[in-house]
């Protein structure tokens, strides 16, 4: 495929001087108006935040998002012309994604009820938080994760709509190289302790469901590495070993692997040396 990065900035360029400061204005207009949303203070205020915050957020972003395609469209010379491929590309390349990178990371960390300072600690990472903001850290931490969530659904999302990489997915997808799809999926519940991975579910004790949902968070946000310290002051045992939480369990050293010694983190491409036997835990509900 040629490189068409010059033709899509000179269609962006075409466009920006009308998109910009409509765009601008429409982040300001949202700021004003995500304090008046009830939907999204009603589910909010629980502790921990409830499912459906997420899900009317990214309801929300979408529609966000939809404003920002919407102001580029217009700004054409001839607006009600349809949508070229190319001009569809331009649009996600140097607008929507930079638009979900940035702008859209503020509004919904507004949403969710971070102030100013803590929305600039939150996307410098779990660090910073943990260091400036220690007596709020699980509980920001927690909302953080679940937007960086939110925002990966609304990136692959557009990515469908507009940019030509869903056509490179689908032929990955088709790959006579590829994984039998079961053998891909990998799905994690709410609580941690149900796990469906390697084509198998598998079963998790209390504290080890803990522990892999904080790994979860950690691998979809896209920094995976997790340090132990973290996860047992977590789950309050902080002067045991993550190993001693995962003894005899066929996880460990499969699912969650260590790349770094006191760090772990979850892989789930890693399907080569799962042991069929104890697919489910011992009973331990601790």
């Amino acid at each position: 495929m040629p490189d068409r990065t010059a033709e899509n900035l000179a269609i962006w360029e075409g466009i920006r001087d009308k998109a910009e400061s409509k765009i601008a204005a429409l982040v300001e207009r949202t700021r004003a108006s995500i304090p008046k949303d009830k939907s999204l203070a009603q589910f909010r205020t629980a502790r921990p935040v409830a499912r459906q915050f997420y899900e009317i957020l990214e309801v929300r972003a979408n529609e966000w998002v939809s404003e920002v395609h919407r102001i580029c469209r217009d700004a054409r010379n001839n607006p009600i012309d349809s949508e070229t491929k190319d001009f569809r590309q331009a649009v996600f390349d140097f607008v929507i994604e930079p638009f979900i990178d940035e702008q859209l990371v503020d509004l919904m960390l507004q949403a969710a009820g971070f102030k100013d300072m803590e929305c600039q600690l939150a996307k410098r990472g779990d660090r910073d938080l943990k260091a400036y903001m220690p007596e709020r850290y699980a509980s920001l931490s927690a909302r953080a994760s679940g937007c960086r969530e939110v925002k990966e659904k609304v990136r692959s999302k557009w990515i469908q709509k507009l940019s030509r990489r869903r056509t490179s997915l689908a032929s990955a997808d088709t790959s006579p190289t590829a994984e039998p799809e079961h053998k891909q999926e990998f799905r994690v519940s709410d609580d941690g302790r149900s796990i469906f991975w390697n084509g198998k579910h598998w079963a998790l004790t209390s504290r080890q469901g803990q522990a892999v949902r904080i790994l979860y968070e950690r691998y979809k946000s896209g920094t995976p590495d997790v340090s132990d310290y973290e996860i047992l002051e977590a789950l309050g045992t902080s002067n045991s070993r993550l190993r001693d939480t995962f003894r005899n369990s066929p996880l460990w050293n499969t699912l969650i692997i260590s790349k770094k010694k006191g760090m772990h983190r979850l892989d789930p491409e890693n399907v080569s040396r799962v042991s069929p036997r104890n697919t489910r835990t011992a009973p331990n509900t601790r």
